[in-house]
């Protein structure tokens, strides 16, 4: 089973990191997990103020997938 819908706290409503979801998913024995983090093109009309750091979120992606990548 793999949850296909996992903010992280690179979304305005998650405080996990990256690293916790995984191993969180790992404890409940899913076969894997989306993050699905909000990115808002349109800031001026967003409904929060929240900095969206992807090239953070890129890198700390890839540590995660060299981490956890197999378990």
């Amino acid at each position: 089973m793999v949850d296909s819908h996992v903010h992280s706290n690179y979304s305005p409503d998650s405080k996990i990191c990256i690293n916790e979801g995984c191993e969180t998913a790992i404890q409940k024995n899913l076969d894997g997990l989306i993050f699905t983090d909000h990115f808002e093109l349109d800031l001026v009309n967003a409904e929060h103020d929240f900095n969206f750091d992807i090239a953070k979120r890129s890198k700390d992606l890839d540590l995660a997938r060299e981490k956890f990548g197999k378990k």
